[in-house]
């Protein structure tokens, strides 16, 4: 299958490259919404096949800006979601926990790092890059939350607000 794909997106204009590679984008998000999987797993499952081809370094390359675009847009619109008085008695544990929780990614990278005999700064690289991940699950339980608002006799939907 990558000798076809390598093949198909041997296309010479970037325009044209990026609406192929959009294209089959959309329509497995699409189409995993329609089997009622999340988009979000279907663009990882074409992220995945694309990333085998001869094409990745062209592909990064062209959707990095897009990537980055669109990231912002998501976690702005998140941020638009959250009503910051109706957190009430919850905001000093929220943030004691974003605390611990980026000191503890941040340790565990360091031991991690200095296991795997990197210098201090490599450790240090380890320990920044483990603390930024954490965001696809925020994504996972947005959709989880409209998954629940859609389905009214779910069992969990006191609880997703």
């Amino acid at each position: 299958m990558v000798k076809h794909l390598n093949r198909w997106l041997n296309i010479p204009s970037d325009e044209v490259f990026m609406l192929a590679v959009f294209g089959a984008l959309i329509f497995v998000a699409g189409f995993s919404e329609t089997i009622h999987v999340a988009e979000a797993i279907g663009a990882l499952l074409v992220g995945l096949v694309l990333a085998e081809t001869e094409h990745l370094d062209r592909i990064e390359h062209l959707v990095v800006p897009f990537r980055d675009f669109f990231g912002a847009m998501f976690f702005f619109s998140f941020g638009l979601s959250i009503d910051p008085l109706g957190l009430g008695g919850a905001v000093w544990p929220a943030l004691i926990a974003v605390v611990v929780t980026i000191l503890g990614n941040f340790a565990a990278g360091l031991l991690a790092g200095k296991s795997a005999g990197l210098s201090p700064m490599g450790r240090t690289n380890v320990g920044l890059t483990i603390v930024s991940r954490g965001e696809f699950s925020i994504i996972l339980a947005n959709l989880a939350r409209q998954e629940a608002c859609y389905r009214q006799s779910n069992p969990l939907r006191p609880y997703m607000y």
